[in-house]
C-alpha cells in the first residue's frame, strides 16, 4: 500500500474509535518495536492535523540488561520527530512462570496511572492483525466461547482511560514498510523468538503452516459482532433482574433471570460474581454452567464461586463476598483515599496525623461483629445478611472497632492521647472495579 494510502487508512481507523476532543491530547505505548514505532508516527500526524498532541510512553521492565538503553533510544528517535516521550520504570520485576503476564499487567498499570495523573483519556496500543489472529488461535485452543474468540476489542474502557487499538486489521508487514519509507529504524525484541512463550509458538506455527491472519481476523470480527449483541441483551436482562445493595451484595430475581436463554443468564451471573467477588477474570465456563444448573433446579444449596457465596432463597439469588482471601489488615492514616478489596472506594477522616499507631482497615469479621454488638445490640436488626456484614470494611485500633459505616457504627474518638484518635471511615461507596455490564466490545470499521 502506498504511503499516503496507509496514512489515510490509519486515520480513518482512528476516527472510527472516537469520538475525540476537538484538539485531542492522546498517549501511545511505544516499546520501540516496528508496530508501535509506526503507530506513533502515524498517530502524531493524526493528532497534529486536528490541533492536538501526542505523548509517547515507554515502559522499561528492567528484565534485560539493555532495556534502559533501548528505552532511551526510543526517546531519541521520537525526539527527532518532535514527539514528547516519557520512560516509566517497573521497579518490581520478578522472574516467574507467568513472566509475560506479570510484565503485561505492570505495563498497563504504569501507563494507565500515568494517564490518570496527567488527565489523558486515550491510550493507544499497537496490536496488529497478526496479534489478533494469534489471540484467536490461543483462545480457540482453550475452548473459548464467543467472548474469547472475538479476541481483542478495538476500544476497551478502563478505569482511568480508554485503551484504543486501531491497527487490528493492519498487518505488521504494512507497518514496517511504512517505517522503511520513512527511514525510521526500530528495535527487535529477542523475546519475540523465544518458544517459551505460548504466543510465540502460535506465531511460528502460523508461519510454518502458511496461515493468513486475514481470514482469522475476519472470524474474530464476526464473533465480536455476535458478542456485542449478546452483551447488549445481557445488560437489559441485568437491568430488569439484578438489585445491587450499597453494602456490596447482589440479589437476582429468579423468575426473570431463569426465563432468559441460558447464555444470557450465564453472562449476567458471571458479571455479578465479578462485581461482588472482585475477581480479575470471570469464572471458568464449566464451573459457571454447573452453578447455573443448581440455580435452575431451585436447589436450596449454598455454593461458592469466583470469591462469592451464592444462595437461592425466597425466589431470589443472593450473591455475597465469600469470607476467604479477604484483604489483610492495612495501616491507614487520615486523608487516605483508596479502593479496598477491589470493591469499595473509601477515605479515612479524623484522627491525628502524628498518632503513634495508625488504625487498621480490615474486614469486620466475627471478632469485630461481637465487639460492636456488645455496644449496639440492635445490630441484629440491620437488614444486611450476616455473611455480608462480616466482609464489610471496618477501621480498628488497639481497643477495638472504630468505624463501620454500613452498620451506622462509629465509636467515640479519643483524640489527644497519641493513639489513633477519632479516626473513622468517611465516604464509602460500593464501586467495584468490575462493572455489571462489562466494558463492552467494540469492532472498528
Amino acid at each position: 500500500m502506498a504511503l499516503d494510502g496507509l496514512a489515510e487508512k490509519i486515520s480513518n481507523l482512528i476516527d472510527a474509535t472516537g469520538p475525540y476532543e476537538a484538539s485531542p491530547t492522546v498517549c501511545v505505548a511505544v516499546s520501540g518495536g516496528g508496530d508501535s514505532m509506526a503507530l506513533a508516527l502515524l498517530l502524531d500526524r493524526w493528532a497534529r492535523a486536528r490541533g492536538g498532541r501526542l505523548i509517547a510512553l515507554t515502559v522499561d521492565h528492567q528484565l534485560r540488561t539493555d532495556s534502559a538503553v533501548e528505552a532511551r533510544q526510543v526517546g531519541d528517535w521520537l525526539s527527532v520527530q518532535g514527539i514528547c516521550h516519557h520512560i516509566l520504570k517497573w521497579h518490581d520485576p520478578r522472574a516467574t512462570s507467568a513472566l509475560q503476564e506479570n510484565a503485561r499487567a505492570a505495563r498497563y498499570a504504569l501507563m494507565e496511572n500515568w494517564c490518570r495523573d496527567n488527565g489523558i483519556l486515550h491510550l493507544f496500543l499497537a496490536h496488529n492483525a497478526e496479534d489478533q489472529a494469534e489471540t484467536f488461535l490461543m483462545r480457540l485452543d482453550k475452548g473459548s466461547g464467543p467472548d474469547g474468540l472475538s479476541a481483542m476489542s478495538a476500544v476497551t474502557e478502563r478505569r482511568h482511560c480508554r485503551l484504543v487499538r486501531p491497527l487490528l486489521s493492519v498487518s505488521g508487514r504494512e507497518l514496517r514498510a511504512f517505517l522503511g519509507d520513512q527511514g525510521q529504524d526500530w528495535v527487535e525484541d529477542p523475546s519475540n523468538q523465544n518458544d517459551r512463550f505460548e504466543r510465540i509458538r502460535w506465531r511460528r506455527m502460523m508461519t510454518e503452516q502458511g496461515l493468513s491472519s486475514d481470514g482469522i481476523c475476519r472470524a474474530a470480527e464476526r464473533y465480536g459482532q455476535a458478542r456485542g449483541v449478546l452483551e447488549n441483551q445481557a445488560a437489559h436482562l441485568s437491568a430488569r433482574t439484578v438489585a445491587v445493595h450499597p453494602a456490596g451484595f447482589i440479589r437476582i430475581d429468579c423468575q426473570g433471570f431463569l426465563s432468559a436463554p441460558g447464555e444470557l443468564g450465564g453472562r449476567v451471573l458471571a458479571r455479578a460474581l465479578m462485581a461482588v467477588g472482585g475477581a480479575v477474570y470471570p469464572p471458568r465456563r464449566h464451573k459457571l454452567e454447573r452453578l447455573m444448573a443448581v440455580i435452575s433446579g431451585r436447589e436450596n444449596q449454598i455454593r461458592t464461586l469466583g470469591g462469592c457465596q451464592i444462595e437461592c432463597r425466597d425466589d431470589k439469588i443472593l450473591i455475597a463476598r465469600e469470607l476467604r482471601a479477604l484483604p489483610r489488615p492495612l495501616p491507614v492514616r487520615p486523608g487516605t483515599s483508596l479502593t479496598w478489596d477491589r470493591r469499595f472506594h473509601l477515605n479515612i477522616i479524623g484522627g491525628a496525623q502524628d498518632a503513634v499507631l495508625a488504625p487498621l482497615l480490615q474486614p469486620l469479621g466475627e471478632q469485630g461483629e461481637r465487639f460492636i454488638k456488645a455496644l449496639n445490640p440492635e445490630l441484629d436488626g440491620v437488614e444486611i445478611p450476616r455473611i455480608v456484614r462480616l466482609a464489610l470494611p471496618s477501621l480498628v485500633d488497639e481497643k477495638g472497632v472504630l468505624s463501620v459505616p454500613h452498620l451506622n457504627y462509629c465509636r467515640v474518638g479519643r483524640g489527644g492521647n497519641g493513639l489513633s484518635g477519632g479516626a473513622q471511615i468517611g465516604d464509602v461507596a460500593f464501586r467495584s472495579l468490575n462493572s455489571l455490564s462489562g466494558s463492552g466490545y467494540f469492532v472498528a470499521k
